[in-house]
């Protein structure tokens, strides 16, 4: 899985345990600022990238996470990784329908 994880809420803890059950092992990726403001627009991310690595490596549902992923999950990383599952929590965002799928890939 993959996001900006900006403003930890419920909803986020809630998909982060289901998908941490899908498997042994979460590996969390995790967009670097730049790749936020693309997606989300101006004045995001509200945290800082430091900030949301820190935040997001102190839950517990979360083993490991990649720092400043591509928005697209590759076949390269997906074998790098020895990724099984692909976990998404993407809603049908408007800013989303407007960028290429990033699980494309793993789909």
């Amino acid at each position: 899985m993959q996001g900006a994880f900006d403003i930890l809420h419920p909803g986020h803890c809630e998909f982060l345990e289901k998908a941490q059950k899908l498997g042994t092992f979460l590996i969390l990726g995790l967009f670097d600022d730049e790749t936020v403001q693309q997606y989300k627009g101006k004045g995001y991310p509200v945290l800082n990238h430091q900030e949301r690595v820190l935040n997001t490596l102190a839950m517990k549902y979360v083993d490991e996470v990649i720092i400043g992923v591509p928005w697209k999950i590759t076949q390269h990383m997906i074998k790098l990784f020895n990724i099984s599952i692909v976990a998404s929590s993407n809603k049908n965002h408007s800013y989303l329908q407007k960028l290429e799928d990033p699980f494309a890939v793993p789909k």
